[in-house]
């Protein structure tokens, strides 16, 4: 399962989607910011998705080593969004973008 989970970050078309709707739907959240940050289409293929893979490719690698299930790598990732998702909604500066 976790191998389908890495080797998912191979198609670069929907994840290209699933990005930009993830940074539409971050610049409706920080509406304070004049100038909206979204990633270039360099940006996606040269930096954001090797991340993504390499991210996937490292904690399939703790999963195997911890040998725990999927769900608890997951809940790994989850409380790492959490938190830039809290830091993001607690800044009083408004959005690091701008």
């Amino acid at each position: 399962m976790l191998e389908h989970v890495v080797n998912g970050f191979n198609t670069l078309t929907l994840w290209k989607i699933h990005l930009w709707s993830c940074c539409w739907g971050l610049q409706t959240m920080t509406e304070k910011c004049e100038t909206k940050w979204s990633p270039t289409e360099d940006q996606i293929d040269k930096i954001i998705i090797p991340a993504m893979q390499g991210t996937a490719q490292q904690y399939a690698n703790y999963a195997n080593e911890l040998q725990c299930p999927p769900a608890f790598i997951a809940l790994m990732l989850r409380d790492i969004a959490d938190t830039f998702e809290e830091n993001a909604i607690t800044s009083e500066k408004g959005c690091d973008c701008c």
